[in-house]
C-alpha cells in the first residue's frame, strides 16, 4: 500500500516523503522503527517531529497569537519545530522555545540557522523540568502554551503561577 501511495503522489507536482513507523513493542508509543518508502530523502522536518501541517489553520492561529503577544521576553512551551517561535521572535526581544522531542529541536536549530534568528533559545526537554528553571532566570511577559492532548503537567501550571506573566496564550 505504501509503495502504491508513493506512485500516486509522484503524479503530482509536490515534494513529499513517505515513511512507515513500525512499533512491535507492547507499549503506548506510536513511534517505532522508521522505514523509508519513497519520495524525497532529505527532509526539512523529521517524521517524528511536530509541525502544524494545515497551512490555512496555521496562518489563522499564528496571526491571532502574534496580535496577542505582549512584552520583551516570551516562552513558547511545547514548541514543536519552532515555526511559531520563529514568528514570535519578530515581536519579542527574546523567545525561549521548549520542546521534548529531540528531532523537533534539531529541525528548529536548522530553521534558526537558515533564517539567521539570533533571539531564539531552544531548550530540548520536558516542559515540566525546564519551565521551573526558566522561572528563576528572568521576567517573562508572555507564555504561549500549546500542550499535547493530555494537557499541561501540574509542574508547568505551578511554574506559570510563579512566573506571573502579563499574558498567557493557551
Amino acid at each position: 500500500f505504501a509503495q502504491k501511495l508513493v506512485e500516486v503522489l509522484q503524479t503530482f507536482d509536490i515534494v513529499f516523503s513517505v515513511y512507515i513507523s513500525v512499533n512491535n513493542k507492547n507499549n503506548s508509543l506510536v513511534y517505532g522503527e522508521l522505514l523509508y518508502v519513497g519520495g524525497e530523502v532529505e527532509l526539512s522536518f523529521k517524521p517524528f517531529g511536530f509541525i502544524q501541517v494545515n497551512t490555512e489553520v496555521k496562518k489563522l492561529l499564528y496571526d491571532k497569537i502574534l496580535k496577542l503577544v505582549d512584552g520583551k521576553n516570551v516562552i513558547d512551551a511545547y514548541a514543536g519545530a519552532c515555526l511559531l517561535s520563529s514568528k514570535l521572535c519578530e515581536k519579542a526581544k527574546k523567545v525561549y522555545a521548549i520542546e521534548i522531542l529531540k528531532q523537533s529541536c534539531e529541525d528548529a536549530e536548522k530553521l534558526k540557522n537558515e533564517q539567521k534568528i539570533d533571539n531564539l533559545i531552544i531548550k530540548n526537554g520536558d516542559c515540566a523540568d525546564i519551565l521551573p528553571r526558566l522561572a528563576n532566570l528572568e521576567k517573562f511577559d508572555t507564555i504561549v502554551l500549546d500542550p499535547p492532548r493530555k494537557g499541561c503537567d501540574s509542574k508547568v501550571i505551578d511554574s506559570v503561577k510563579q512566573i506571573l506573566p502579563n499574558r498567557i496564550i493557551y
